[in-house]
């Protein structure tokens, strides 16, 4: 009874742990390009109730919107950011509770579980992306579960498993493309662990059943007249099978050394040695459990390094939950508690720091140079968007009617700006690839509102414009402001 209270209690523990890193500060980090991107298409979705799959037009699968779409229908129409990132918080849990699921049935040890459990709560890696509205926490998410029935159907043999396996690798498969991947891993895992244990021409029919279920639910999207947009737009993110074919080790030394990078940077050094040798060691003492992590963890990471043409540090997140797996019952093997405890605190030290800053100033978070760009410093980075609204609030508040033009028509301008006054009528909001003089009559605009013009790829107003500048918000290195201008006096 006192061993199940104790178990119940670092349940609870945990759980609060979650809550706590994925929610504090959970806006903090203002909007980035492709969340905003995300968020208007759901905020389109939920308040006219059309264009369903307007996502596959820029090469996304549907369900993610969906989902943010749902929320959006509940939430205050000001808190859109927090809606959208929620979806991720959502995924993250599902993610741990996937892994405590997932390590029980390999090593039958809930101390295990939940020693993978305290391990990927704390990675910055899955911290951070389980608080941003991208997709990347849900594909992890969906991929974590059909491995989970992947491995229950390899014990039970049982279709109700295999069905539930086909379910979420099918939900991945709505999520995002890289879930194809599994359609491939999860079989291949499934046949590793019952080699020489069945025939297998009796159990050939599972993965059969589970991927046929998948691509079923895959072809919910060829209903959509934009299917072939996203299988274009996805096309430019890879190498051509030609190209592959004649030339298959072009990309693949560049991209490995970068993903190494990036993964070395968000485990850690500590983390990352830790995760080697705990991959080496399960391995040595238990061939199939070892393939199955490897396999899970550094297939993907290969396929990315010889496909990839444009590739950034959040395609390769749904492997580190495997990599963790491998840690956390190795580490759990020493026996000596003073030693286990010992070693957390090293390992774990890096990464507190990491999460530290994380949910408290992102700006000297110590993330890689991709994503620090991306996130924090770059055109794409929503910092000063706050200063902005604060201006066009106060002129809304104070003066007549405003006309903004944006810098961009696609993006973090215009959609922050279309988020932020959704449905307001003291604005009109002009999306335009300025600076296009031909484009546009500024005065004749401000005939009707006061002219606003906003940049975001300008570090000074062009002075082909007759405008004079009226703000300009600075982001962390100073390299990309946001210039707010209006109209000279004639």
């Amino acid at each position: 009874m006192l061993k199940r209270g104790l178990m119940s209690k670092l349940f609870f523990l945990l759980a609060l742990l979650f809550l706590f890193t994925r929610l504090y500060n959970l806006t903090l980090l203002p909007i980035f390009t492709d969340e905003a991107i995300y968020i208007y298409w759901a905020k389109y979705i939920a308040t006219f109730h059309s264009h369903f799959f307007m996502s596959l037009t820029d090469g996304k699968p549907p369900l993610f919107i969906w989902f943010i779409a749902l929320l959006l229908q509940v939430f205050p129409q000001d808190i859109y950011l927090a809606a959208g990132r929620l979806i991720s918080v959502i995924a993250g849990g599902a993610t741990i509770v996937g892994i405590y699921k997932l390590t029980n049935l390999l090593f039958s040890s809930k101390k295990i579980a939940y020693l993978a459990v305290f391990f990927s709560i704390m990675n910055p890696f899955m911290l951070l992306y389980d608080r941003l509205a991208l997709y990347d926490s849900l594909l992890s998410a969906f991929l974590l579960w059909s491995v989970y029935f992947a491995v229950k159907t390899a014990s039970t043999l049982a279709k109700k498993d295999a069905l539930l396996w086909g379910l979420f690798l099918g939900l991945g498969f709505l999520t995002k493309p890289p879930a194809v991947i599994f359609a491939l891993l999860t079989p291949l895992c499934f046949f590793v662990l019952i080699w020489r244990k069945h025939k297998i021409t009796k159990i050939v029919l599972l993965p059969l059943i589970a991927v046929g279920i998948a691509e079923l639910m895959n072809s919910i999207q060829r209903f959509s007249f934009n299917y072939q947009l996203m299988v274009e737009k996805n096309q430019k993110f890879q190498l051509p099978v030609n190209e592959l074919f004649s030339a298959p080790f072009y990309e693949i030394g560049k991209n490995f050394n970068e993903l190494s990078q990036w993964i070395i940077a968000y485990y850690t050094i500590p983390i990352f040695i830790a995760g080697v040798i705990g991959l080496l060691v399960i391995l040595y003492k238990d061939f199939r459990k070892g393939s199955l992590l490897f396999i899970l963890w550094f297939v993907p990471i290969i396929i990315f390094a010889t496909v990839g043409k444009i590739l950034f540090p959040r395609y390769i997140l749904f492997t580190t939950p495997y990599f963790l797996i491998a840690i956390s019952a190795v580490l759990y093997q020493i026996k000596v508690a003073k030693v286990r405890i010992t070693l957390l605190i090293f390992l774990f030290f890096l990464s507190l720091q990491f999460d530290y800053f994380l949910i408290t100033n992102p700006t000297k978070a110590s993330l890689p140079l991709t994503d620090y760009n991306q996130y924090i410093t770059s055109e794409y980075s929503g910092y000063g968007l706050d200063k902005t609204f604060a201006f066009l609030d106060k002129e809304l508040d104070n003066g007549p009617r405003i006309t903004l033009i944006t810098e961009g028509k696609f993006g973090l301008f215009p959609y922050a700006f279309m988020l932020e006054y959704w449905h307001d009528p003291r604005i009109t909001i002009i999306p335009s690839w300025i600076p296009d003089k031909n484009e546009f009559d500024l005065y004749n605009l401000a005939k009707s509102a006061k002219a606003l013009v906003v940049f975001s790829r300008q570090k000074d107003v062009p002075k082909s414009y007759p405008l004079r500048l009226v703000l300009k918000a600075e982001k962390p290195g100073r390299r990309h402001p946001i210039l707010l201008t209006t109209l000279q006096d004639r």
